[in-house]
C-alpha cells in the first residue's frame, strides 16, 4: 500500500500476507499493532500505539514498540527512535485532543493542522508586583 498524507491503522498480524505500507522512501511492516503514519512535506513520522512495527529505510530496519515514534526528515538525516510523549497524533481518529502535560506550542500546532487556522502564541512580559 502506498500512503500519502496521514492514516491510523489497527492491524492483525498475518505472516502469510504481511501488511506493508510504503511512504516516501520508508517502508513500514506490520507485526500486529495499532500505529499512526504521517507524511507531510517529504517528512515521514511513525508512532506506535500498541504492538510492534518494523520500519525500513535504505538498508536499515528499526523495530518500533508501543509508545515509540520515529521521524524521517525530508533531508536525509539520521532518524532516531524516541518516546512518544503525547496522544495528539490521533485526534482525527478519536475526535479528542488529549494533552495532559503537553506543551502549549504542541497543542497549538495540532489545532492549526486540524482546523486549518493560524493560531500564534505571543509572549507578553509583565512586571511582577511585590
Amino acid at each position: 500500500m502506498q500512503l500519502k498524507g496521514e492514516a491510523f491503522f489497527n492491524a492483525t498480524p498475518n505472516k502469510q500476507k504481511p501488511f506493508i505500507i510504503d511512504v516516501n522512501d520508508v517502508q513500514v511492516k506490520v507485526v500486529g499493532t495499532s500505529f499512526n503514519v504521517k507524511s507531510t512535506k517529504g517528512e515521514t513520522e511513525i508512532i506506535v500505539e500498541t504492538g510492534i512495527v518494523q520500519v525500513t529505510k535504505a538498508d536499515t530496519t528499526i523495530e518500533l514498540k508501543a509508545g515509540q515514534r520515529i521521524l524521517f526528515e525530508a533531508v536525509d538525516t539520521a532518524a532516531k527512535v524516541v518516546a512518544s510523549d503525547d496522544k495528539l497524533y490521533n485526534y482525527y481518529v478519536s475526535r479528542t485532543f488529549v494533552c495532559d502535560n503537553t506543551p502549549l506550542w504542541k497543542l497549538v500546532e495540532k489545532l492549526n493542522e486540524a482546523y486549518d487556522v493560524n493560531i500564534s502564541i505571543r509572549r507578553t512580559h509583565s512586571k511582577s508586583f511585590r
